[in-house]
């Protein structure tokens, strides 16, 4: 097992135990590959309508977030199993580079897991420090994504 392959697997357990999520999620990935426009919609959309729903409404935020989170899942693996497919080709700077900017996306993403943890279980005082906390660490994990897609798209 390479070291990507290792840093996939732990993310991906991490993530499952931090909010919970099925295995079976993210059986569904496929290899195709998720537009810069499509992910920006997708968060763009998402933080919209996270910012506009009230504490009432926090099972329909909840399930437009785990939807949304899965998604992104998908897309991470994806850009993991296209590294992963060209390791052994790339160079030891582009070995680094790639390590580093999947960490990052790592991070990220375990960082959004705590604020959707947090959204789940929040006060009606707290909602909206959840609400908004949920939606900035969103957007910085949807420009970390951007960043890593840009990075492979000029690789390949």
């Amino acid at each position: 097992m390479n070291l990507s392959a290792f840093f996939r697997s732990a993310l991906v357990l991490s993530v499952l135990v931090i909010v919970g999520a099925s295995p079976l999620c993210l059986a569904g990935t496929t290899d195709e590959k998720a537009t810069l426009t499509e992910v920006k919609q997708d968060t763009q959309d998402l933080m919209h309508a996270i910012k506009g729903y009230s504490i009432e409404q926090r099972d329909e935020a909840i399930t437009q977030t785990r939807s949304a989170l899965d998604k992104m899942d998908r897309r991470i693996s994806q850009l993991e199993n296209r590294v992963d497919k060209r390791w052994d080709t790339m160079s030891v700077a582009s070995r680094q580079k790639a390590r580093a900017t999947l960490q990052t996306l790592r991070q990220k993403r375990i960082a959004l897991a705590e604020w959707y943890g947090g959204m789940k279980s929040s006060t009606a005082d707290a909602w909206e420090e959840m609400k908004s906390g949920f939606v900035d660490a969103y957007s910085v994990l949807g420009d970390a994504w951007q960043d890593a897609q840009e990075q492979f798209e000029s690789a390949d």
